[in-house]
Order: C-alpha cells, then structure tokens, then sequence
C-alpha cells in the first residue's frame, strides 16, 4: 500500500492500465494537455503585461507580488502539462 491509494502500489506505474488505474493516481483523473498548455500561455502573457504595467506606473510592491503569485501559478500549469502525459509522476509539483 504505497501512497495511501488503497491497495495499488503506483511506484512501479508509468502509464494508465488495468493495474495502475487512473482512479489512484495523486487527482484520480487525466488533465487537458491543451486547456493545461493555454494556461501556462496566458500567464506567461500575464507575468509579461503585469511587469511592464508595474515598471510604467511604479507600483514595485503590489508589482512584485503579482509577479511572485503568477510564477507560482504558471509552474502549476507547467506541472499540470508534466503530469498530462504522465499521471503517475510523483514529484511533478516539487520545486
């Protein structure tokens, strides 16, 4: 029992098959390769506008705040894209 997903021991599993269903993987379902890919391109969009937005009106604080909660965003969508492909990755979201 490895993980705590019931009787599954998905340490061995690199793909989705009878014996590694996706009901014990870390969300229990597939991501969207392409919702998850739009995401990280619009906040890296984001984190682009909110810097030259920050820079032009000086607002450093409220600037680098946006700045540090959208790159945190944005890994986790590049996570989520990681883990489309894969659902068993392990230290996809380990920094």
């Amino acid at each position: 029992m490895a993980g705590g997903y019931g009787s599954v021991d998905t340490s061995t599993c690199t793909k989705v098959t009878p014996e590694c269903p996706v009901s014990a993987t870390l969300y229990g379902d597939y991501f969207s390769t392409g919702a998850c890919a739009l995401f990280v391109a619009q906040y890296a969009i984001l984190i682009a506008s909110q810097l030259g937005l920050g820079w032009r009106s000086k607002t450093w604080s409220y600037t680098a705040y946006l700045f540090v909660g959208s790159v945190f965003e944005l890994i986790g969508y590049i996570s989520r894209v990681r883990m489309s492909f894969n659902p068993f990755i392990s230290n996809a979201f380990i920094l």
